[in-house]
């Protein structure tokens, strides 16, 4: 197993910075050959230094069809309602402890007003979701 420092990179080209998380710190989308093997896209966290160098931290690298078959599934996704491809026992789990649930009071309240409130809770759930895949 190779160790940190027997690690070689070269930046082929800096893509897109995805995110900033920090001062110095970034999730960017690079294309990078590793250990002198042909480049493939890579998603990673980078650090810079004060003195201008930089550290890799963790990330996922993909090769041009894995990288290919991501971005068709990002498309699909994007017109999609988000719901279908979570495991629907998952789902359920995380639904119950991530959204409040109607007010034990809505007993005497006519269906409507209950299906009004489901709707909105549904509302709010997809909303979650859309923003925690960051898909719009």
């Amino acid at each position: 197993m190779l160790s940190k420092t027997d690690v070689h990179y070269e930046v082929v080209k800096k893509i897109s910075v995805i995110s900033q998380k920090g001062k110095n710190k970034t999730l960017e989308l690079r294309y990078v050959a590793w250990n002198n093997a042909y480049p493939k896209y890579d998603i990673r966290v980078w650090i810079r230094n004060d003195d201008g160098s930089e550290m890799c931290g963790k990330g996922v690298t993909l090769t041009d069809e894995e990288f290919y078959e991501l971005g068709v599934i990002i498309d699909q996704l994007k017109n999609k309602d988000v719901e279908q491809y979570c495991d629907e026992k998952d789902f359920q789990q995380w639904k119950k402890t991530k959204i409040e649930k109607p007010n034990q009071n809505h007993q005497n309240e006519s269906q409507d007003q209950l299906k009004s409130e489901r709707d909105k809770l549904k509302d709010q759930l997809k909303d979650q979701l859309k923003k925690l895949y960051k898909y719009k």
